[in-house]
């Protein structure tokens, strides 16, 4: 609504919205359930929406700051710092098309923005910041350092061309994963072929359907292209023609080793412009045709298009990520018993030492009723003090854990 606020413009906003909620960035998101991602994603639009209401003088700065620190302290990655990095492109792209030549305003802005997210998020910013002091080269060195992480980014950006970014496609999991339950479909039914370039004609041919002259519309038209254009970019990472200068970043740009797999990072901002865009030339399209017939033909075509390409999301089978793991299980009732048992214990200062250690080399917890994660299971159904050799320990402390196991 704050792009698009008059009541006409309906159309823009509906598709705006449904071509942002539904579509493959998020989907691939509920294979492990990341709910980080789904809430940067809210964020995103929302701080967005936030940012371009101050710089038209539609809010005052205080009320944006506020507003800003209170989406962060409810909608935030935690301690998933790289994950802000598309929130971050995206302010700066916002900021300098709706206040370009305002350069004070610019600052007061960011510097007000920043510390309100501190303050709001100062509970979890300040452990956060004391652990990363103490374990930061460490654990850059167990990712095998600088090289390790070029090496990580050129396997995820592997099938990120400009191509199939265009396409919104190029995501790993659809390549890496032979078990994907929906993968090969997308990449050889012709039909899902077809439609997929119809999402860049749709999304670009806004450069020709846009008002003459300078308007508000048209700032915005460009705002989002510049964004596609940079979403595009930065989310194929290591692959060529730009991956040259990405890798050159990975290695010499301190911290930026944290951004070693490119399009998690800011695969959103594609998203978000297509949704945008797509928006705008919808309700364009909509205005031009001038029959009830048209509109009408035209917007059932775009959402038998849009069903079609999004139907995953009506089978449900997303969860089912792998033939022997899933994100969607039935769990046995002895693992809630564990829970009663630790739960019950009058031991209040004592400790529980699960076995068998899980493998070392990749800190994997497997169950043959399809559960697999990083993520222990006792460890995340007590509050009790549960120690097993995973990999959120600190080197010190595996060293340590590795004795008691080793003895």
């Amino acid at each position: 609504s704050v792009l698009q606020p008059k009541e006409d413009q309906w159309l823009a906003r509906i598709s705006a919205t449904l071509f942002y909620m539904f579509n493959h960035f998020l989907l691939q998101g509920w294979f492990i359930a990341e709910r980080t991602k789904f809430s940067l994603a809210t964020a995103l639009v929302i701080i967005i929406a936030l940012i371009i209401q101050y710089l038209r003088d539609q809010q005052t700065l205080l009320k944006t700051a506020i507003g800003v620190g209170l989406t962060l302290l409810v909608f935030n990655a935690g301690p998933g710092i790289p994950l802000y990095a598309s929130l971050i492109i995206a302010a700066i792209v916002v900021m300098l098309f709706e206040g370009w030549g305002h350069w004070r305003k610019i600052f007061k802005l960011s510097l007000a923005c920043t510390l309100a997210s501190i303050v709001f998020s100062a509970y979890w910013l300040v452990p956060l910041v004391y652990y990363s002091y103490q374990n930061l080269s460490a654990r850059i060195g167990e990712a095998g350092g600088t090289e390790g992480a070029v090496a990580w980014s050129y396997e995820i950006s592997k099938n990120a061309s400009f191509a199939n970014l265009l396409r919104l496609q190029g995501i790993p999991d659809w390549y890496d994963n032979l078990d994907h339950p929906y993968a090969n479909q997308f990449l050889n039914h012709p039909i899902l072929i077809i439609i997929s370039f119809l999402w860049p004609c749709l999304a670009f041919s806004v450069l020709f359907l846009k008002e003459s002259g300078s308007s508000k519309s048209n700032k915005t038209i460009y705002m989002f292209i510049a964004l596609a254009v940079v979403g595009i970019v930065l989310t194929s990472g290591s692959h060529p023609p730009t991956g040259v200068v990405y890798d050159w970043l990975l290695r010499h740009v301190p911290g930026f080793a944290a951004l070693r797999t490119p399009f998690y990072k800011f695969g959103l901002l594609i998203w978000l412009s297509y949704a945008v865009l797509i928006g705008i030339s919808g309700q364009k399209l909509w205005e031009k045709f001038s029959t009830t017939k048209l509109r009408v033909f035209g917007l059932l075509f775009l959402a038998v298009a849009w069903g079609l390409y999004n139907y995953p999301y009506a089978l449900g089978n997303f969860f089912q990520w792998s033939k022997k793991h899933s994100t969607m299980l039935s769990v046995p009732s002895y693992v809630w018993d564990l829970k009663r048992w630790i739960d019950n214990r009058s031991d209040q200062a004592g400790r529980i030492l699960l076995l068998p250690p899980l493998d070392p080399g990749n800190k994997y917890e497997i169950y043959d009723w399809k559960y697999f994660s990083l993520s222990t299971l006792p460890t995340i159904l007590t509050r009790k003090s549960v120690l097993i050799n995973d990999k959120y320990l600190q080197p010190r402390e595996d060293q340590l854990l590795t004795q008691v196991y080793d003895g």
